[in-house]
């Protein structure tokens, strides 16, 4: 916990280098291409920032390179594996997870949606009416 004490008390210091930075570039005519944020992020910390970017990520926010930052990969190393694993070795057709009830949907397996239905000994006398009625 005094790890995340003294990060807090530094993490003031990163914001004004940032802001620095991020003035220079600006005034030499690159602004308008990027922008430098320095993540609130150390190796003590790591795993936590990395689990909140990856539930971000989960919800469709664009995070992928800030969770490859908070792991120490640099953006030319996320860039240069991309390429490599996309373009050049083709692993997302060569490499899928294993096909077991976690990864694969009903409907892939039997062709419908739903668990099977219960035998007619099975169904209590709200299920027959249902079924009677032909809802689902």
């Amino acid at each position: 916990m005094s790890i995340k004490a003294d990060q807090e008390l530094t993490y003031s210091i990163v914001k004004s280098i940032e802001t620095m930075l991020n003035r220079f570039i600006h005034r030499h005519g690159y602004g308008k291409y990027f922008k430098v944020n320095l993540l609130d992020c150390s190796i003590y910390t790591r795993k936590e920032v990395g689990d909140a970017l990856i539930k971000a990520a989960t919800y469709g926010l664009p995070t992928i390179s800030y969770y490859a930052a908070s792991q120490g990969i640099s953006q030319m190393q996320l860039d240069g594996l991309n390429f490599l694993e996309d373009k050049i070795l083709n692993l997302k057709e060569r490499l899928r997870p294993l096909q077991s009830s976690a990864t694969q949907s009903s409907v892939e397996s039997t062709g419908e949606a739903g668990r099977p239905e219960s035998d007619v000994g099975e169904l209590t006398d709200a299920g027959e009416q249902t079924r009677e009625r032909g809802e689902e």
